[in-house]
């Protein structure tokens, strides 16, 4: 970057306005032998820019119409690349535990953990319940602090708690049992305050065009760290000695994480729109040039006059930046209930978080109900090798990322929704009604697996973009934990169903009991998606929603 152009972007004007835009424009146009009219005419002159005084539409496309011309950088792929890896850590945490139950034992009596109703549902539970809080306050954090320092942390924190829980052998007696269900819950902390941030930055980085494919990019790596989680659970749990083995495939959990949590820190941008969003549009200038400069298709020419006019945007937008700062000047815990109470101010947002919060507790109890206990339902019903049966069963997912990716920009955001949560509800009736047939249960198993992935792909887009950006961690934050109460409240009611059935066709009713109750609520998740508003082509970058603070000053 020129000399100047580093300048330019850390000055702080006194009164940054019109006339500080107009000398920018002119400026800048000037010292490349072009004139300030040159300038106007592709749209960055003072006067269009700010609308008189800080206009927020004319902002808003500003912001728009830059992150296009800046494009799909290789810059953009690697961001993309890391949230990925940070959603695929997450997987990895949230189904661990359930290949865990399968071989720990109680240190008192030697019995395995997943005949024991309570201690096998609260240890499942565990994660989800911290991932409920963690979701909660991480998005209001997110909105508050920015994505990028809060998805750091989230993965820092997931990473140690799955290598210390690695440590509970070392440990006496049924403290053991207390120590690991301890560092789940912490574990899901971290779980649950990365996925708000990870899909709000998805959506954010780059043009308008390309966010549904980012966000479908970032949500398919969940199926690599399921297919991680199986892979290691065969290597280090399958045969004999698996019992001894698991704190090494506990440890083999957290590399994951510290990787993500390592390139998060070192390599990933923040979101343009909501440093933009906040006031700092300097600081996201800087961004956007970094993307800009990673582009290695354009002329020296092109590059010079978007150079120049992410520079001339940074300077002219900041008359509305006072009332986007008053939110810095409130705590962070104040914050959190700032942003949740503009969910419910109004009846639109109201109406939207309602429905998408129930959608992500329909669509958590049907699947990761199922997926959680999947090696212990494939061994109710006698599969003599569960855990390569899971592998097939995560094999699934790929033609259902395949689909959602296809589907979700041609039949829409809210028809891709509902009609895989329907025909998963489907899958998992059929699923109920033939567990004894070997072939049928692989077969509908999969195509579960398959419509629960094209679902949650469709609906990460769908939830994504149906709050604006000053809002959008947040309404992720509360809808993700409500879709961890539907988890931790599936884990336990499976945890007692199937530990509380008998041998032989006992056990049979059991899994059939756990699958009509995942069927049921799909057809209620897939009904509720039909009550939101399509969000095909609508604008992400929506910073005018719900700015005042002026209640809470």
């Amino acid at each position: 970057m020129h000399n100047e152009d580093v300048h330019l972007l850390s000055r702080e004007p006194e009164q940054p306005g019109r006339d500080v835009g107009h000398d920018v424009a002119r400026q800048g146009a000037e010292g490349r032998g072009e004139s300030a009219l040159a300038v106007a005419e592709i749209g960055w002159h003072g006067d269009e820019a700010q609308g008189g005084n800080g206009d927020n539409g004319d902002e808003e496309d500003e912001l728009v119409e830059l992150v296009d011309r800046v494009g799909t950088t290789p810059l953009h792929w690697m961001c993309v690349g890391i949230l990925g890896l940070a959603n695929a850590a997450d997987a990895v945490e949230v189904l661990a535990i359930g290949y865990i139950v399968t071989v720990f034992r109680d240190p008192v009596s030697g019995e395995r953990i997943d005949e024991m109703p309570g201690w096998s549902a609260l240890l499942t539970s565990a994660v989800f319940a911290g991932m409920l809080i963690g979701g909660l306050v991480s998005g209001a954090m997110g909105d508050r602090f920015g994505r990028k320092p809060l998805l750091t942390l989230s993965l820092a924190v997931n990473a140690c708690a799955a290598m210390v829980s690695a440590l509970t052998p070392l440990l006496p007696g049924r403290i053991q049992i207390g120590w690991l269900v301890f560092f789940r819950l912490i574990g899901g902390l971290g779980v649950g305050g990365s996925v708000p941030t990870v899909f709000a930055l998805a959506s954010e980085l780059g043009p308008e065009k390309t966010r549904s494919l980012f966000i479908n990019v970032v949500a398919s790596f969940w199926s690599a760290g399921v297919m991680y989680t199986s892979l290691c659970a065969y290597l280090f749990l399958h045969g004999q000695g698996g019992e001894d083995r698991w704190p090494y495939f506990a440890a083999m959990v957290a590399l994951p994480g510290t990787l993500a949590a390592c390139l998060s820190l070192c390599k990933l941008e923040e979101s343009p729109v909501f440093l933009w969003s906040n006031g700092r549009s300097h600081q996201a200038g800087k961004v956007l040039l970094r993307f800009l400069e990673s582009r290695r298709d354009l002329e020296t020419a092109e590059v010079e006059t978007l150079r120049d006019h992410i520079e001339i945007a940074a300077v002219t937008c900041k008359n509305g930046e006072a009332e986007r700062m008053q939110m810095h000047r409130i705590s962070g815990a104040l914050a959190l209930f700032v942003n949740l109470k503009k969910l419910f101010e109004h009846r639109s947002t109201r109406r939207t978080t309602m429905l998408v919060s129930s959608i992500y507790f329909f669509l958590s109890f049907a699947h990761y109900g199922i997926s959680s206990w999947i090696s212990d339902l494939f061994l109710k019903i006698h599969f003599s090798d569960p855990y390569i049966t899971s592998v097939f069963y995560t094999l699934a997912t790929i033609p259902g990322l395949l689909g959602a990716t296809l589907l979700v920009d041609r039949l829409g955001r809210r028809a891709t929704t509902a009609g895989a949560m329907g025909l998963a509800c489907v899958s998992a009736l059929m699923f109920a009604l033939n567990t004894s047939n070997r072939v049928y249960v692989k077969i509908f198993a999969g195509l579960f697996n398959c419509f629960a992935a094209c679902t949650w792909n469709a609906f990460d887009v769908f939830s994504t973009e149906s709050f604006p950006a000053s809002l959008r961690a947040s309404g992720i934050g509360l809808g993700t934990a409500c879709g961890r109460v539907g988890s931790v409240v599936a884990n336990v009611y499976n945890g007692f169903v199937l530990a509380s059935g008998a041998s032989g066709a006992g056990d049979a009713a059991h899994v059939a009991t756990v699958l009509l109750s995942a069927a049921a609520s799909m057809l209620c998740g897939a009904a509720a998606a039909f009550l939101l508003p399509e969000t095909l082509g609508a604008r992400t970058v929506r910073i005018r929603a719900a700015r005042s603070l002026d209640a809470v000053q």
